[in-house]
């Protein structure tokens, strides 16, 4: 069930904008002709053309790992803005955590690529990684530099996410980074 959940999450969003976005074991079943079948459509998300384009970008660029076409992906996709920003203490201007009273200022483009590159790097640890550890990465960036979530964005998070994390339980674990990979070459 998980492999064909994959197989329709990103089918889904690769496929025809709409998505699915709470893909949980209640959620799904098969018909007697062994067909998935999803339930419960209170979750769902619709993005356009250009979001959808830019988040097969995102994907092959995760799966090919180069972070600096994945950095403009986020970009398109409106995660990351134009010009980066740091969290700093207001007081001192020095870089402080997003936990901590502070202000944005703008940094320089290079610092903010390093860091992410950095923070990739080490999702991927010469594989490239999985979902989850990929947007836990990125979580931890977001206490220092500026990311911004578009609410569709976070329905998709959300699905691949629950997917993600029953394929990594499968025996033999499954790779919904490979899963991804044929729909968002298409």
């Amino acid at each position: 069930m998980v492999e064909k959940g994959l197989d329709v999450c990103f089918l889904q969003l690769f496929g025809t904008n709409f998505v699915h976005a709470d893909p949980h074991y209640g959620n799904m079943l098969y018909d007697p002709d062994d067909r998935l079948v999803l339930l419960d459509f209170g979750l769902v998300t619709r993005l356009t053309p250009a979001q959808g384009e830019a988040m097969a970008n995102a994907v092959s660029s995760i799966v090919s790992e180069d972070w600096p076409n994945l950095l403009e992906a986020f970009r398109e996709i409106g995660l990351v803005p134009p010009s980066p920003n740091i969290w700093v203490d207001a007081k001192t201007g020095a870089p402080t955590s997003g936990l901590l009273p502070g202000v944005w200022q703008a940094c320089s483009e290079e610092d903010f690529a390093a860091s992410f590159v950095d923070a990739l790097e080490k999702a991927s640890q010469g594989t490239a990684g999985s979902f989850t550890e990929i947007t836990t990465r990125l979580t931890e960036l977001a206490l220092t530099y500026q990311f911004i979530l578009p609410p569709w964005l976070l329905f998709v998070v959300r699905a691949v996410i629950t997917l993600d994390g029953f394929a990594a339980g499968m025996d033999p674990p499954l790779s919904a980074l490979a899963a991804a990979a044929p729909h968002a070459a298409r």
